[in-house]
């Protein structure tokens, strides 16, 4: 078998989406190839340690005791020229590997360094790009910016040269293909689109027990928010069109799942804190047990490359509210409602209005509940399934080797 490194940064991503992402790609791979999994900048360890756990290859590469230089930029490709050091003293044969870089906006010293030094091919995931983050994939004001903006324009060139790098780069979505094209104004010949997958974990347990469990009576309507608490997530908007709702509506609470700006949260909920409970970071158990037991989700992002979130709601049959952010997953008035986000070269829109009344359209109206839930089910079984993501990948793996 083929050896693959899955290269995994420890930032607060790898605790999110790319570390599920790497763990459905584990699961689905690791009968098929050699895996590594090769964690830089990790804070498990203080030094340097491979470990082998069932017979997957764990580097654990600590990021550095002391910095002496202040060029933030140059200590990365130090850090990384060590790395790669490490690599080549402890890989002992020659055939042909493949490196799995996760993280776009700053591995391209790393990707040099690896097509220098082995015989490799080097696939890149886009899970996010930095400009959109930056500017809450308001691309309009991203391109308006990288005008003047010489720092912007450095990080666009660099994520385009390593698109260009890669031998094949997984976009997650068709969406994001047609945007990568726009914001780094290239055409690229080298794009797969393979949607995430995940495994069919969803709850078993009875709703009214859940409630009981959880503490919450049944005669309250659920609303769930689960993801960081920061301004891209939109949970500000939420918490205005909650407002909203509760003065037609006193039986609503709202259930706040994530870790992020606490205090700033708990600030804006001050006069309704009665109506809404956060339980701040809980294990995936935790996560699906409210997802079985709650009436909707809730996604109100100003920025999603795809939302693994939104592919659990869908795995347990949950209506969803979501922005337009999520419109290459979910779709309008069929397994879900979707409230538009406009962008201009100034600013970003939402109609909180729009965001509360479609809360209240599916909170208010089981016949329109069970379908999206009915229809949100079925698109999980036809599209995201973890055999599907298993199968899309393995044929971007073997096409790499042939």
């Amino acid at each position: 078998m083929n050896d693959v490194y899955i290269i995994n940064e420890c930032t607060t991503a790898s605790y999110y989406g790319i570390g599920k992402y790497i763990s459905e790609l584990i699961y689905s791979l690791h009968t098929h190839f050699n895996l590594n999994i090769v964690s830089i900048y990790s804070n498990s360890t203080a030094r340097f340690k491979i470990e082998i756990i069932n017979n997957i290859t764990y580097w654990h590469i600590p990021p550095p005791n002391v910095i002496i230089n202040h060029n933030k930029e140059q200590n990365r490709i130090d850090y990384y020229k060590i790395v790669v050091t490490l690599l080549k003293l402890n890989i002992k044969h020659e055939s042909i590997m493949i490196f799995h870089i996760n993280y776009l906006h700053c591995s391209l010293p790393l990707v040099k360094l690896l097509k220098e030094s082995f015989k490799s091919k080097i696939l890149t995931t886009i899970h996010y790009m930095e400009w959109a983050f930056l500017y809450n994939g308001n691309i309009i004001l991203a391109k308006e910016i990288a005008k003047h903006d010489q720092t912007l324009q450095k990080s666009i060139r660099s994520e385009r040269e390593l698109i260009k790098l890669s031998d094949k780069v997984i976009s997650l979505t068709e969406d994001n293909v047609s945007v990568l094209s726009e914001i780094y104004d290239s055409t690229f010949d080298n794009i797969y689109v393979v949607p995430n997958g995940i495994r069919d974990n969803r709850s078993k347990e009875k709703s009214a027990l859940l409630r009981k469990k959880h503490h919450f009576s049944s005669n309250e309507k659920l609303i769930l928010f689960a993801g960081r608490l920061d301004y891209m997530k939109g949970l500000h908007f939420l918490i205005e069109a909650f407002r909203m709702l509760l003065k037609k509506h006193n039986h609503y609470h709202l259930l706040i799942v994530g870790g992020g700006e606490f205090d700033k949260y708990i600030k804006e909920i001050k006069e309704i804190a009665a109506k809404v409970t956060f339980t701040g970071v809980v294990e995936q158990k935790t996560l699906f047990e409210y997802m079985k037991m709650v009436d909707i989700g809730v996604m109100p992002s100003l920025y999603e490359p795809f939302g693994f979130v939104a592919v659990e709601m869908l795995m347990h049959g949950l209506p969803i509210v979501a922005t337009s952010s999520l419109k290459s997953i979910l779709d309008d008035d069929i397994d879900s409602k979707i409230v538009p986000i406009k962008y201009t070269a100034n600013s970003l829109e939402m109609d909180v209005n729009l965001l509360a009344q479609a809360i209240e359209d599916i909170l208010e109206d089981k016949i329109l509940s069970f379908e999206l839930s009915k229809a949100g089910r079925k698109k999980f079984e036809d599209k995201f399934q973890i055999d599907y993501f298993k199968n899309n990948m393995l044929k971007v793996y073997n096409s790499l080797l042939t």
